[in-house]
């Protein structure tokens, strides 16, 4: 019936049906004209429109823009958009989504989202750390400060260079601790005696998504000046110098009671990431040149004694490590997921993306298995991997 109307009836008629329904006529249809006419800007259009009203959040271009562009440039965004829906449904019924916020008047150091995946955590180089509630129509800038009032103001010549949580409830949403590394913001290299801290906060949530946050302690570090990695358990807390890794016992450090082991590098590499693994191993990511390597330490037996600041009371044993390059296209490392039995990672390199698990009852056994396979050779001018995200076992990155 449809065969025997004009294409601009067809076109007419097709922009009021379902994406499924205009598939199946595209399929039917010989004709070149009415194929055509399924294929025209107004139908894609609209198609978009109806996407963008129900899916608000959603990054698909806004209803403006989409005007200006062509058929095949809205149907490859739209299209796109289903793709990613039907990945994300996979996982138990959730949905990208694209929410725009506000940011501090000072620029940003570092950034993390928060065990759970409601609050964003942003610090600045004002020596300030703020949060989004990403569960709210319109997630407001929020300061975060402890009750008493210790701590966290805004101000000249330090900057946040760290943020790493921690969830000792079951379930995270109901509390986390977080921690915090500054430094100075300008870095000078003879200036040894500049103070760096490492901030520790137990963070409680309100009904209506506020936090709330209780200074536990403030840790005196050694002078460091460059980019800080943190990772830390219910234990542990291990933090990046030039070229070695720090180990502490935050529980119990003192001013006289600091170290518990520090991993010293030949060479000194740039190390990339940090991630303790229960209480006595720590995996090291480092780049030297082109050359990524991913090293795992056993710490040995802790001394019952410490009298001196800062001293090393136990060394570390190398286990096992494994070489990759990623030349100029860099690679992500996910923050380790631990299921009560093995400990789980992602590392996104150009070639694919990789599982490796570490069992904690035998952590000289671990695997590393290619779970996504793809090339990005072949794009060497603009390829480049910038972040990577865990959602429930589903592996995202943006390249």
């Amino acid at each position: 019936m449809l065969s025997n109307l004009p294409p601009e009836i067809v076109t007419e008629i097709v922009s009021y049906l379902p994406y499924a329904n205009i598939l199946i006529l595209r399929k039917a249809f010989t004709c070149e004209d009415l194929h055509d006419a399924t294929n025209a800007h107004a139908i894609w259009l609209n198609l978009a429109k109806e996407y963008i009203a129900q899916n608000p959040h959603s990054d698909l271009t806004n209803t403006q823009s989409l005007g200006s562009l062509t058929a095949d440039q809205i149907r490859g965004q739209f299209e796109k958009r289903l793709i990613v829906d039907h990945v994300w449904q996979l996982s138990n019924q959730i949905y990208p989504s694209l929410k725009r916020i506000g940011g501090p008047s000072s620029a940003i150091t570092t950034i993390r989202i928060a065990p759970g995946g409601r609050w964003l955590f942003a610090g600045t180089d004002e020596y300030s750390v703020y949060y989004w509630d990403l569960d709210a129509n319109n997630p407001e800038l929020v300061l975060l400060a402890p009750s008493h009032g210790a701590g966290n103001t805004p101000g000249a010549y330090k900057i946040v260079a760290a943020i790493d949580f921690l969830v000792e409830r079951s379930d995270p949403l109901s509390g986390f601790i977080i921690a915090w590394a500054e430094r100075d913001s300008v870095f000078d290299r003879d200036c040894r005696t500049s103070g760096e801290f490492l901030h520790l906060w137990d963070v409680i949530p309100q009904e209506n998504g506020m936090l709330i946050a209780k200074h536990l302690k403030t840790i005196p570090l050694p002078y460091n000046g460059f980019s800080t990695k943190l990772s830390f358990n219910d234990r542990l807390v291990a933090r990046t110098m030039e070229g070695r890794v720090d180990v502490y016992w935050w529980r119990e450090c003192t001013e006289t009671s600091l170290v518990r082991c520090t991993v010293q590098f030949k060479k000194k590499p740039l190390i990339t990431n940090v991630c303790v693994i229960g209480c006595d191993g720590l995996l090291v990511f480092t780049r030297y040149q082109d050359r990524h390597k991913a090293q795992f330490f056993a710490l040995e037996p802790e001394s019952s004694e410490i009298s001196q600041y800062g001293k090393v009371i136990s060394d570390a044993t190398k286990m096992w490590s494994f070489r990759f390059s990623c030349k100029y296209h860099g690679c992500e490392i996910s923050r380790p997921y631990f299921d009560g039995k093995t400990y789980h990672q992602i590392i996104a390199m150009h070639n694919g993306i990789f599982s490796l698990t570490i069992p904690a009852s035998r952590p000289d056994e671990p695997s590393l298995t290619k779970v996504l396979d793809f090339d990005l050779h072949q794009r060497e001018s603009d390829a480049r991997i910038y972040g990577l995200g865990l959602n429930k076992g589903y592996c995202r990155c943006n390249d």
